[in-house]
């Protein structure tokens, strides 16, 4: 599939037109589908036109022989529904279409940098705004489990308990002060540097806590 697709306007009764007439009344229907083929191709072409030194594999992606859609495309030009010039085949409505696309996509342009300027969301991020994007992405927090908390506390058996850490954050939306927690490994280390596991401290020595991993039943 192209990277960029549109849409382009069809009359819901252009099988009724007289030139579409006269392609069915020599070809059936496989002129009006091979038609239809061949408005989607120039609307595919950037310059709107099919190259007549191209054929061969027009005929291949549509799966018809080379003569045959030679033909068919004659008859086309003949009665007046293409047209062909020096450059190839084209279709003046699709030419008028990508006329029309063409300034409202330039106007569109203009008012952007009337009303944005050099920030206008059309231009590209240059590499310092992807960068700080970036960044952005890597620091966003991603919360723990309680079983990767009490894995952790387990590891460095440093007397954090792990079910007061986990809730304590849980219940104040992972918030250090007025700040989204980054970190929250680091604040475990910061946990087993206070007192605030353990709020009331008589002077004795604190209790290592061995954390265990919970089981699942």
């Amino acid at each position: 599939m192209a990277k960029d697709t549109f849409y382009f306007s069809h009359d819901y009764n252009a099988r009724n037109d007289p030139k579409i007439l006269e392609l069915r009344s020599e070809f059936g229907m496989e002129g009006v589908g091979i038609y239809w083929c061949l408005i989607e191709t120039l609307a595919e072409d950037e310059k709107g036109y099919i190259i007549a030194s191209l054929m061969g594999g027009l005929s291949v992606g549509f799966g018809i022989p080379k003569a045959r859609l030679i033909e068919v495309i004659n008859f086309m030009v003949e009665i007046d529904l293409l047209c062909k010039d020096d450059t190839g085949i084209y279709s003046r409505r699709m030419m008028e279409h990508k006329k029309l696309r063409k300034t409202l996509s330039d106007k569109g342009k203009e008012g952007a940098i009337k009303r944005w300027g050099d920030s206008h969301p059309i231009a590209p991020p240059n590499a310092k705004e992807r960068k700080e994007k970036e960044s952005k992405v890597k620091e966003r927090f991603i919360k723990p489990t309680i079983f990767e908390v009490n894995e952790y506390c387990f590891e460095r058996n440093k007397g954090v308990d792990p079910n007061k850490f986990f809730d304590h954050y849980e219940s104040n939306g992972w918030m250090v002060g007025k700040n989204k927690m980054k970190d929250w490994k680091a604040a475990v280390r910061n946990w087993e540097k206070s007192n605030f596991q353990n709020p009331i401290n008589n002077g004795s020595p604190r209790e290592t806590y061995t954390p265990k991993i919970p089981t699942i039943e």
